[in-house]
């Protein structure tokens, strides 16, 4: 069935900072910023995160692990779920939309994948405005329409697809390494 994202998951702001991030390397709060992400913008880089004194995010904008963060600002809009495994306190900066799913309607992996298909990655280029910086407005966001199956097929479609990344991943890696060896015999051939 195809529903609004307003009517299957809560939208929200990031933290917008007022001044300088104040870190804290001992606190238990952690703020997600772009710089954070992946080069293919597909995951969080937690080793990464500043940690902030607790003082300087309210409780409010803490994340609880079921989210998905959705790149708001630039042209590369992509969305991943919020990895809750760590003991840290988690917040996200302004730069994204944090998205809680109704968990009745669909799994947080299945929105995230949804979103970033060549199909709304289509339709957030036609919405993004902004000159300098680009940007998506979040009641764009909340009117897109999304094809939601059943919770069992969410489950299988996210399995395959992370199959598929795991494939290209090792494709990539032996990729690499046939490079190498090639180079290897190539260079060791040339010197004889």
């Amino acid at each position: 069935m195809k529903l609004c994202i307003k009517n299957i998951a809560t939208i929200k702001s990031g933290i917008t900072l007022r001044s300088k991030l104040e870190t804290s390397p001992d606190s238990n709060v952690a703020m997600i910023q772009l710089r954070n992400l992946s080069s293919d913008y597909e995951s969080i880089n937690y080793d990464a995160l500043d940690r902030v004194k607790p003082s300087f995010v309210p409780e409010k904008y803490y994340l609880n692990g079921n989210e998905i963060l959705f790149v708001a600002k630039g042209s590369r809009n992509r969305a991943f779920v919020v990895d809750k495994s760590s003991m840290l306190n988690l917040a996200a900066s302004a730069t994204f939309f944090i998205l809680e799913p109704d968990l009745d309607i669909l799994i947080p992996e299945f929105l995230a994948w949804s979103l970033n298909q060549p199909t709304a990655q289509s339709y957030f280029d036609s919405i993004r405005t902004g000159t300098s910086t680009q940007n998506i407005n979040k009641k764009a966001l909340a009117d897109m329409e999304l094809d939601i199956p059943a919770i069992e097929k969410q489950k299988h479609i996210v399995h395959v697809a992370q199959l598929f990344r795991n494939e290209l991943r090792l494709r990539e890696k032996l990729m690499e390494k046939r490079t190498a060896y090639i180079t290897a015999i190539l260079n060791q051939y040339s010197h004889e």
